[in-house]
């Protein structure tokens, strides 16, 4: 098993470079392809691929190309990925990531599940002086 993964992962990163994509300097598991207005990124996590692209035509390009080296699977849009939650707005084109479910079991592990939300913990005009 580990044998494999390795040679796949070996097998992908020649790949993903023959593709044009730079494996980043400060993290082996991100690929970043920098067309000189648009930039693409890939993340992988042991046999997870996400396709981060400006267009349904480039993400669906860079799709086939994989698809012709290796057996994937079109899982669709990102909805949860190590822990986040990623809700889209294609209207809006907006995305949230967020950790509701993390956020929550701290809440509780310091009995603040009844807290109510602030923007800030404090009034920033306050002022203290130490003695």
């Amino acid at each position: 098993m580990l044998e494999y993964r390795i040679t796949q992962k070996t097998a992908l990163h020649r790949k993903l470079d023959d593709m044009g994509f730079v494996q980043s300097t400060s993290d082996p598991c991100v690929y970043k392809k920098d067309s000189g207005r648009d930039i693409f990124i890939i993340g992988v996590y042991v046999d997870d691929i996400v396709l981060a692209g400006k267009t349904n035509r480039e993400i669906g390009e860079v799709k086939t190309a994989l698809s012709a080296s290796f057996d994937i699977k079109d899982l669709g849009k990102l909805h949860h990925f190590l822990g986040m939650n990623i809700l889209h707005n294609d209207e809006k084109g907006e995305i949230w990531i967020g950790q509701p479910i993390y956020t929550e079991n701290l809440l509780k592990k310091y009995g603040m599940e009844n807290s109510s939300p602030a923007k800030i913990p404090m009034d920033p005009s306050e002022t203290f002086m130490i003695h």
